[in-house]
């Protein structure tokens, strides 16, 4: 068997859109944390977990609001 990358592995249970979205923000996450900037890194790791529950919803098939309306503070 191939080796495959994280996202290839993800992708097989969730839809590639989301999956980008997740490690996207993830990334972006860790480069703000290793770059000292703590509330920048706090802020982007929220959107890698809405990206995640997102990801997890749809999976699940459950309603989740779009763009601004789906939100972890729940504002």
């Amino acid at each position: 068997m191939a080796n495959r990358s994280l996202e290839e592995i993800l992708e097989d249970q969730f839809e590639p859109k989301h999956v980008h979205s997740a490690l996207k923000h993830y990334q972006n996450a860790v480069t703000a944390y290793r770059v000292g900037n703590w509330e920048d890194s706090i802020a982007k790791m929220g959107k890698f977990v809405e990206a995640t529950l997102k990801a997890v919803c749809k999976l699940a098939s459950v309603p989740v609001g779009s763009g601004k309306s789906f939100k972890v503070d729940g504002a």
